[in-house]
């Protein structure tokens, strides 16, 4: 949640987009580390199986590394922004009032609406890594972490300039960006869905010198790089829910958590072999297909209010900043 809440609260109002496709970055270069290290001591093995615990010794070493380097993060009031605004992510309230607030944002209409857009999003991990483990040789699997995490860095950067890009409004970004992943991921879906329907049947072991290996890969990749588009459209989304900065902290929380929920499900039942193999497929396609709706009736409201002030502040800079001012007032306004 705490990571979550810098990636959405430290930017400028037009440089969100950006920074989160930087926050994911640094997120996945630890899977492309991974894969890389993995690569490089599994690169011999040819055969399904389970890697080298050098690898895990290797891992544990780096996790163990994170919290000493965590300590260079600057403090939120030593952020300098270019709009000059104070970064403010501090909770002024008694917990027992956060918790009541940050429940009922949960059952505010919109946020119910998204859940299944969460759902659908982060469901997919525990899909796309068990397709992987089960269908692939040692090394190709370790290529696959590596490769897909590039691939994953590129698209994920690619949106977060888009969704930055002033040319276009905030309306027309927010609906084409979602378009775009709804597309690319039902036809993710369909491909992913023909394959482990046969793979039931013929039981493949993939090595990278396998004849179809391209074709099954190649669908792992593209699964990656939809998850992380879709992982950096839904802090998208919730930056565009909240209107302080304690219901951004409140927002992060609740996508993290319901994130987390989403999560234990998945893996869950992919430990069960038949939704292992195919199952869990079949369900997150499904889930995918009616999540769309909901999403829409939310996304669809994004950037009405921010155009009522284009025509008297002119710039994108300067809408978020107007934008921001009354969102900050709010209370005082309507009072």
């Amino acid at each position: 949640m705490a990571e979550a809440a810098i990636a959405i609260a430290y930017p400028e109002p037009w440089n969100k987009g950006k920074a989160l496709g930087y926050w994911l970055t640094y997120r996945l270069s630890g899977q492309i580390l991974g894969g890389a290290i993995n690569l490089g001591i599994n690169v011999d093995r040819n055969e399904a199986g389970k890697v080298s615990y050098t690898v895990y010794l290797v891992f544990i070493a780096l996790q163990a590394s994170g919290p000493f380097v965590s300590l260079l993060l600057n403090r939120p009031s030593k952020v300098q922004r270019k709009d000059g605004r104070k970064v403010e992510l501090e909770i002024l309230k008694d917990p027992w009032f956060e918790i009541k607030e940050t429940t009922r944002e949960f059952f505010t209409k919109n946020f119910l609406l998204i859940v299944l857009w969460i759902g659908q999003a982060v469901f997919s991990e525990a899909v796309f890594f068990t397709y992987l483990a089960l269908w692939f040789s040692v090394r190709a699997r370790a290529l696959g972490s590596f490769v897909s995490g590039i691939v994953a860095v590129t698209c994920g950067n690619l949106l977060g300039w888009y969704l930055d890009n002033s040319r276009f409004t905030l309306r027309k970004r927010a609906r084409s960006a979602f378009a775009v992943i709804v597309v690319f991921q039902g036809a993710c879906w369909i491909w992913v869905t023909v394959l482990v329907t046969r793979f039931r049947h013929t039981r493949p072991t993939y090595d990278w010198n396998s004849p179809g290996f391209g074709s099954a890969f190649a669908v792992f990749v593209l699964l990656t790089a939809a998850f992380q588009i879709n992982y950096l459209f839904l802090y998208f989304f919730v930056t565009n829910l909240a209107r302080n900065e304690p219901q951004v902290i409140r927002y992060a929380a609740l996508l993290r958590g319901t994130e987390s929920a989403w999560q234990a499900i998945s893996y869950g039942i992919t430990s069960v072999t038949v939704f292992a193999e195919v199952g869990a497929v079949y369900w997150n396609f499904a889930l995918w297909g009616v999540a769309i709706y909901p999403a829409w009736l939310v996304l669809r409201h994004f950037g009405e209010r921010k155009e009522n002030f284009t025509t008297v502040v002119g710039s994108e800079e300067r809408v978020s900043e107007a934008v921001a001012y009354v969102e900050r007032h709010d209370e005082e306004i309507k009072g």
